[in-house]
């Protein structure tokens, strides 16, 4: 403020004609079947392909699916050269049954620019429909819970303590 006042320049327009605004696209989703590995995993086989006009597409990216009670399930993945990428999705074997939609598919270019594929996925909606007799489908329940501070005099500061039972019937 005070370079201002004193009648100094503080704003520069940069003007960039290589300049890339535009952020990578989602160009295609195809979602395999899932199987069930030996240990009771639940495989989610996707198939993904992007593509970015500008400086290029990063390499890595996020997967996201949602899990039927609504918990973001999420997993770093690669592309390779042009843009393709095979991701194997595992969830646990005691994952409920029911849809694991995709959410997101998050993309940055070179440049720092970000797409969601949100939109892209509400248009074209991609899920599993899981069937795992072993799934738990109930939360967890907190029994009891306990928030208290205290004063510790070696770091002369206060520490707080939190203390609580939850217990699961199914999958602990």
């Amino acid at each position: 403020e005070q370079l201002i006042e004193r009648g100094f320049e503080v704003k520069t327009e940069l003007l960039n004609s290589l300049a890339d605004n535009v952020a990578p696209s989602l160009d295609n989703i195809e979602l395999g079947s899932y199987t069930v590995g030996t240990d009771g995993s639940i495989h989610l086989p996707v198939i993904i392909d992007a593509s970015d006009a500008g400086s290029g597409l990063k390499t890595a990216f996020i997967v996201e699916f949602l899990s039927p009670s609504g918990s973001s399930l999420q997993k770093w993945a690669s592309f390779d050269s042009n843009g393709h990428a095979s991701v194997d999705f595992l969830i646990s074997p005691d994952s409920a049954s029911g849809t694991y939609r995709l959410n997101t598919i998050r993309l940055t270019d070179n440049a720092g620019n970000y797409n969601d594929s949100y939109s892209w996925l509400y248009s074209n909606i991609r899920a599993f429909q899981v069937a795992n007799p072993r799934g738990d489908g109930e939360a967890p329940t907190l029994e009891d819970f306990h928030l208290s501070a205290v004063f510790d005099p070696l770091t002369d500061r206060p520490r707080i303590v939190i203390n609580g039972t939850a217990t699961d019937d199914l999958a602990g």
